[in-house]
This record gives structure tokens, sequence and C-alpha cells, in this order.
């Protein structure tokens, strides 16, 4: 194996353990010598490729970044019902935060940014936003979506929403009930989305947030 090859598996091996340590203690919790301990390496070694805590975590984010991607690709080249997509969008992300634990960590920390000191964890949701609510606003141009959902309002409920449901999902189960719930809340929301749909009096329902509001409020 050569230098460069061995330098590759190290950065890879750490960057496994750190997701590990991540998910289960947080920012805060983790130290580096628990990091290289996992990753069997030593600590100067971890410090070649990572020189803080807060680079490791930096790399972390890059693993969002991609999924990010990878949803906005899949979104370019969709052709059927865009809030079907909305729905297939969620449920992809699921499935890969219970596949990917980097994945994992990465929602971990950009939910304790302030802690890490770190902008680019911000930026995922930024990001997340951005492509949730092209898509809502295609559903919208498309005419698949209630006259009275704005789309930039429904990105930013959607995010925090499917953002308290794996946090929730993490602590309370380990991410076991992560689908199901995401499948609750499309139950519960879905139908005040379609197109067809109108808010049944002023006092009543009149956006996505007022329509979630009143199903958890019973």
């Amino acid at each position: 194996m050569t230098t460069q090859a061995r330098a590759l598996q190290t950065r890879r091996a750490i960057v496994r353990a750190a997701a590990d340590v991540f998910v289960k203690h947080g920012y805060s919790g983790a130290s580096l010598s628990e990091i290289a301990h996992q990753a069997g390496v030593t600590k100067g070694a971890l410090y070649f490729h990572f020189p803080s805590k807060t680079a490791l975590a930096s790399a972390m984010v890059l693993t969002q970044n991609e999924a990010n991607e990878a949803l906005e690709e899949y979104a370019r080249t969709y052709s059927g019902n865009y809030l079907d997509l909305l729905v297939s969008m969620t449920r992809e992300l699921a499935a890969r935060l219970l596949n990917d634990p980097t994945l994992r960590a990465a929602m971990r920390l950009a939910v304790e940014r302030g802690e890490t000191e770190d902008a680019t964890l911000a930026g995922t949701y930024e990001t997340w936003e951005r492509v949730v609510g092209n898509v809502a606003q295609t559903a919208k141009d498309r005419g698949e979506l209630a006259e009275h959902v704005d789309p930039a309002r429904l990105a930013r409920f959607l995010v925090g929403a499917f953002t308290g449901l794996q946090t929730v999902s993490l602590v309370s189960s380990g991410l076991g009930d992560l689908e199901e719930r995401v499948e609750d809340m499309w139950t519960l929301l879905r139908p005040a989305l379609e197109a067809g749909v109108r808010p049944e009096s002023s006092s009543g329902p009149s956006s996505t947030e007022s329509a979630a509001d009143q199903a958890t409020s019973h």
C-alpha cells in the first residue's frame, strides 16, 4: 500500500470513528482521545489530518452537503407529482440517516452548531431549505399545492419539522422509529397541502404552520 493510500485509509477511519463519537456524545462531549482510540490511531496521526475538533465537525458536514446535493439532483430529473417528491425526499433522508453514521453525526452537529463555532453547519440547513423550497415552488406552479400554502414557509416548516423528528427519534429510540414518525407527519400534514384544499374560515388554519398547530393541539 502506498503512503497516499495509507493516509486516505487513516483519514477515513478517523472520520468513521468521529461520526460514532459525535452521535453518541454530541460536540461538547466528544473527545479527540476517544476518537483516536476508536479509530486505532495515535493522537498525532489524528492531528495530522484534523488539527481540531471543529475541523472534524466540518468533515461531518460535508456528508450532509452531499446528501443535499443528491436530493437536489434527484429533484432536477423528477417528472412526477412534486408534492409526492417532497414526501419522497423526507423518506429518502430518513433512510440515509438510518444507514449512514456520518450523516447522523452531521445532523446532530448542525443542531449544536453554536458550540462548534462553525458557520458552515448553519449553511447546511439553509441549503436544505432552498432545495425543499424549489420543489415546493414547482409544486405550486404546477397546481399541485394548495393555493393558501406559501412554498418558502412550507420549506422552513418541513426542514424544522424533520429536524425535530430526527432529534426526538435519536434520543428516544436511536432512530428506530424515525420512519414511522415521518409517515405520521405526512399523514397529518399532506391533506392540508394538496391542491383544492381551502382554509375553512378566517379563524381556521390559513397556512401550513397553523394546520400543523391544529394537528398537534388534540
